[in-house]
């Protein structure tokens, strides 16, 4: 038997779930939460589990539109740019370029930047006299 979207245990389980994320948030451990919610511990833990889950999904598609949203913007500089560009306006040419790399970023085509760091490093370590065991 499937459970509307509206049902009492539906409504009440979505009810938990963000109080035990607020909780959560707040410092409170699972038993505390659990107390609180009067349900067990692992049931806290699962839905504070899936809800995490379901947050990260949320975020990703987020970031997947506003790729989307930027690329397009990309586009429409790009059209404009491009007929000056094959035109040899020097100015032109140089804005694709830049939209290109621009877009070569967004997308992750570039691959991995490796970064050097320039300027003196200081290592310090402590090391443990292992010697007086008890």
């Amino acid at each position: 038997m499937t459970l509307s979207k509206t049902s009492r245990l539906k409504v009440s389980t979505v009810f938990k779930r963000g109080t035990a994320l607020e909780l959560r948030r707040d410092g409170h451990t699972l038993q505390e939460i659990a107390d609180r919610l009067e349900c067990s511990r692992s049931y806290v833990y699962k839905l504070i589990s899936s809800s995490l889950i379901e947050l990260s999904k949320q975020s990703h598609q987020a970031v997947v539109e506003l790729r989307e949203l930027e690329s397009m913007r990309l586009d429409a500089l790009w059209e404009q740019a491009y007929t000056k560009a094959m035109n040899g306006d020097l100015a032109a040419i140089n804005t694709c370029v830049r939209i290109s790399e621009r877009r070569s970023k967004l997308w992750g085509l570039d691959g991995v930047q490796k970064l050097e760091h320039s300027g003196g490093v200081t290592i310090s370590l402590q090391l443990a006299d292992c010697s007086k065991r008890e």
